[in-house]
Order: structure tokens, then sequence, then C-alpha cells
């Protein structure tokens, strides 16, 4: 299932249309997936209140990491909402990493529990998810869906509009890409962490 990051019950609370198709609200998260460089999307689904998989890809994110040096290993991508599995790799293979973890809402996985079972120094890789359930998706990733559909739907009005004025009121807007400076800097503190 693609990204939705404004569901039809949100709508006019975000100023969209009643009528506003899916499709530009699955092409709008898809554009803030991409700034977000969130290949796997920034939404998970929950089955009671677990955590199951990404919505955008139903894979979890993975990646791989040397082993730290200190306790503690930075993941990419935060808030980490589950981790599902660590590995370690030991002569070529990747072995299951046993034990109980800790992990932090800035994507911190803490690894100084003496209960894990370590086989080795060798690179670590993470399987985990990392974003938010629908309801504690964070107000401006929402806005900045609905910011990108009234750029849309302006930028199609004849003639590019640059400047609208209506009475007292007028809008002036005009840029190059699906995403202004404005959105660009509410979504800032939800890009990729690490790369």
């Amino acid at each position: 299932m693609a990204s939705e990051y404004i569901l039809p019950a949100d709508y006019a609370f975000y100023s969209l249309p009643a009528n506003t198709a899916q499709a530009q609200v699955h092409a709008a998260s898809a554009v803030v997936d991409g700034y977000l460089q969130r290949p796997a999307g920034a939404e998970y689904t929950l089955a009671g209140q677990t955590p199951t998989v990404m919505k955008s890809t139903g894979q979890a994110i993975q990646e791989r990491r040397e082993f730290p040096r200190r306790g503690e290993l930075q993941l990419s991508y935060s808030p980490v909402a589950l981790v599902t599995l660590i590995e370690q790799r030991n002569q070529g293979a990747w072995v299951t990493v046993s034990g109980s973890y800790d992990w932090s809402v800035g994507g911190r996985l803490w690894l100084d529990n003496p209960s894990l079972n370590f086989v080795g120094d060798g690179d670590l890789r993470v399987t985990y998810l990392a974003g938010w359930d629908y309801a504690s998706l964070p107000a401006p990733v929402k806005q900045a869906v609905a910011n990108i559909i009234g750029f849309a739907n302006t930028a199609n009005m004849p003639g590019n509009t640059k400047r609208m004025k209506a009475g007292d009121s007028e809008i002036e807007r005009f840029d190059d890409t699906a995403m202004d400076g404005d959105t660009r800097g509410m979504l800032a503190p939800y890009r990729r962490v690490f790369a």
C-alpha cells in the first residue's frame, strides 16, 4: 500500500476539497517520502498496538552498520517503533544476536546490555520499523501533503498564476518544484537522520 498521509476525514482540516482524489494524496505523499529520504515511507501499519510493516513498502527497514565502539548504534531513521532483528557478521555469515536491547526515539539502539550474545566484532545488520502510525503522524507531514496538493491545483490554473488577488486578500506563490521552501522547512526535522 502506498503512503497516504492524509485521510479523507482530515481533508477539511487541511483545507483540501472533499473531492480530492486519492491518487493526488498518494502522489503528494510520495513526494514527501522522497524529500524525507524514506523509501519505505514514514508510516507503519498496526496490528493491535504492535507495529507490523511499513505501509509504503510492506517491508521493514534493513541497514548495515559497523560494530559500535560504544554501546550504542545510531540508526538512519527515527523514531524507531520496533526492532525486529539484529544480526552480526561472523566468518562471512549473518548470525542472529540473541538477548534484549532497547532503542530510543532519536534512533539510537542501545547494545550495552550484558544479556546480548555477540558472536564476534563483525558488522551488524538491523531490521526495524521507524516512523509513526496515522494517529501519531506529525501534523507538519500532513500539512506538507496538503501544500503539495494545493500547489499542484494552483499550478494547473490557466497561465500558472503567480499572484492571486480577491478584495484585500492577496496570495503570491511561484516555485519551480512541487514543494516550496516553507514546506521543505516544516519537513526538515523528519528527514533521514544518518546516511
